[in-house]
């Protein structure tokens, strides 16, 4: 579900993107999560080196 919301363009990057995606790394680490969190990093780190 996480991958589908990525690819659908789920925002990680400005204001509110951002800030969704700090919560939603903290919150994954927290409870667990850790492929979650790592998936997240990682699709973040693709947005900013394509510019998007």
């Amino acid at each position: 579900m996480l991958r589908l919301l990525l690819d659908e363009g789920a925002s990680l990057v400005g204001n509110d993107g951002e800030r969704q995606y700090r919560r939603a790394v903290e919150l994954a680490e927290k409870n667990g999560h850790i492929t979650a969190a790592k998936l997240l990093k990682s699709f973040k780190d693709q947005v900013e080196e394509s510019g998007n």
